[in-house]
């Protein structure tokens, strides 16, 4: 499993920016909601093809992430480019089998060009109208478990869960009563432990930069994997044990932020 990936809430370039589009969205849809990083808002558009663009100031892109979408699986539908002349076509994950897609999460690193005021999200040729969760972000500098100062490092491992929101409840006779809410809670709760005061300083400042609880970001555990991202937040308590080793004992739990319904 590769080093994991972590960024802080003040890492996302488009943080507060309301995109334009080549199409507006259908009635009573704004693309305001781009920006909320809520993906459980919608933005609905009446048609298969758009192009989204974010202008801001000049900023480096590391890491997309798009939380919530109806985006054709395999189909080259989505591109990523820039004002520099970087492009990029995404391969979308296919569906998970309750019918939700997995967190988009590309690590564009590998690239040039990275560097710009204009990003464009260009959909070409959808299989049915458009439509995305109201989070569209971008993170750069990307920040990893093994990025840190020389000589540190991580050692952890984490457990998932994941529970869908049903209403169970039992008539006098014992009769299931089962109201399924076709939504789900998704959690991972890492244990892990800094080689080095630098590595500490770097969960922290994660931590402070989200405001605890208050707000989202990305924890990508396995960048090796394109399902495994999270867009969620932290508990609201930082826990650290100090103590004479070298390594320093950290509790981290983070929590998917809900989709809402599957499209």
């Amino acid at each position: 499993m590769a080093s994991a990936i972590f960024q802080r809430y003040t890492d996302n370039i488009l943080l507060g920016v309301t995109p334009t589009a080549t199409v507006a969205p259908s009635t009573s849809y704004s693309l305001a909601t781009l920006a909320t990083l809520n993906p459980a808002a919608r933005v609905r558009w009446s048609v298969k093809t758009v192009t989204i663009t974010f202008t801001i100031s000049s900023a480096q892109g590391d890491i997309l992430v798009i939380p919530m979408h109806n985006l054709d699986p395999g189909a080259s539908v989505l591109t990523l480019t820039n004002g520099a002349g970087f492009s990029h076509a995404i391969t979308i994950p296919a569906v998970q089998a309750d019918g939700f897609p997995p967190t988009l999460v590309v690590d564009l690193t590998s690239f040039s060009s990275r560097t710009s005021t204009v990003w464009n999200l260009v959909i070409v040729s959808n299989s049915v109208n458009v439509t995305f969760g109201g989070c569209i972000a971008i993170y750069g500098p990307k920040r990893s478990f093994l990025g840190q100062a020389v000589g540190d490092n991580f050692a952890w491992g984490f457990h998932e869960s994941e529970t869908p929101n049903v209403l169970d409840v039992a008539n006098e006779y014992g009769t299931p009563y089962v109201q399924d809410y076709g939504t789900v809670n998704r959690k991972i709760a890492v244990d892990l432990r800094a080689s080095s005061p630098s590595g500490l300083t770097a969960i922290r400042d994660w931590f402070r930069a989200n405001h605890g609880r208050a707000r989202p970001s990305l924890f990508w555990p396995d960048p090796t994997s394109t399902t495994s991202g999270l867009f969620g937040r932290w508990s609201n308590t930082f826990d650290v044990l100090q103590q004479m080793e070298t390594y320093k004992p950290i509790s981290l739990t983070f929590d998917e932020w809900p989709k809402g319904q599957a499209l």
